[in-house]
């Protein structure tokens, strides 16, 4: 029995109408496979940054306890520490290790200006406007204490401009065991020039010089290097009159600022390294422990950037710090 020609022309249609499902299908599949394939590969890419994450916050602790054994011996930390550490990946044939180094820059904190102790002489030294050091005084004679530099503009002590202009690579709030009695929070032996100035109330090129004639031994001993009278320091007065030490001054530090830098290379993700940090200021204890008194981490970017450069990283965005 012979098809009519109507008849035809459905089977035709339906032929048509199978083909075209099954091209629908086979892109709906293989698109399906492309997005699968990239959601393996952006979980592979955070698996790695992970690891980089985590190997950046190993190189703080391992920095930490180089930094501890330096003390021990009476010698600062070296200004650099590179870390041996390995990441771990598992694989077929079982564990992959693949060695790295994370790259921890140390600086001293102590060479910093503590905004909670610092005398209101000191802070307009360093070019704080009158009213902005005053301001700060107030706040601390209140009881209060700043938890970062942004606490300035955040607590009303401080307009933008002045936040704007402020030399935060001088100052710092990390310093220091206890607000109410301030103790060697500040370090004449790695105090950078300006900071000098501002302590001794001479010119930067005096404090150049200056500079060049540490280490400092011993109060007296920076009195007759920087040859003025010590009523004119920017350094409490009750101590004027004595030999010792001041306070709030040391020949030496235990708090430091550690940036540690990965750039992780190994198999997976996109193929390319992986860059990751972390940024900490450390308290290394005289009973031989330690306190961690600010941390963040450095994204990607940042931290690529950093590791391609010979500058650390400021803590210039501290309120995300933890």
């Amino acid at each position: 029995m012979q098809n009519g020609p109507g008849q035809n022309t459905k089977r035709g249609m339906a032929l048509v109408a199978a083909i075209g499902m099954l091209v629908v299908f086979a892109a709906l599949g293989t698109a399906y496979i492309g997005y699968m394939a990239l959601e393996f590969d952006e979980a592979g890419l955070r698996l790695h940054e992970v690891r980089a994450r985590k190997l950046a916050e190993a190189g703080v602790y391992a920095a930490i306890g180089e930094a501890q054994a330096a003390i021990a011996r009476g010698e600062a930390p070296k200004p650099e520490y590179p870390i041996a550490l390995a990441a771990y990946r598992q694989e077929a044939t079982g564990q992959g290790v693949y060695p790295q180094t994370v790259h921890v820059r140390v600086s001293d904190e102590s060479a910093r200006v503590n905004l909670n102790y610092a005398s209101a002489a000191l802070l307009r030294a360093l070019g704080l406007p009158e009213n902005a050091a005053k301001a700060i005084e107030d706040y601390r004679a209140s009881g209060k204490s700043l938890a970062s530099l942004d606490a300035l503009r955040s607590e009303g002590l401080v307009n933008a401009a002045t936040m704007q202009s402020l030399p935060r690579d001088l100052l710092t709030v990390y310093t220091g065991s206890d607000p109410r009695q301030p103790h060697s929070y500040l370090n004449l032996n790695s105090a950078p020039d300006p900071v000098l100035a501002a302590i001794f109330g001479i010119s930067v090129e005096e404090a150049a010089a200056l500079a060049a004639k540490r280490p400092f031994t011993s109060w007296e001993d920076a009195i007759q290097k920087v040859a003025r009278e010590p009523s004119t320091f920017n350094v409490p007065a009750p101590q004027y009159a004595s030999r010792d030490m001041p306070s709030t001054l040391a020949l030496s530090s235990r708090c430091f600022r550690m940036t540690s830098l990965v750039e992780m290379d190994m198999p997976g993700g996109t193929g390319r390294p992986v860059h990751a940090g972390v940024e900490a200021v450390v308290a290394l204890l005289e009973d031989g422990t330690y306190a961690i008194r600010y941390w963040r981490e450095i994204h990607s970017g940042a931290a690529k950037a950093a590791n391609e450069t010979t500058t650390a990283p400021s803590a210039a965005a501290e309120e995300t710090g933890k």
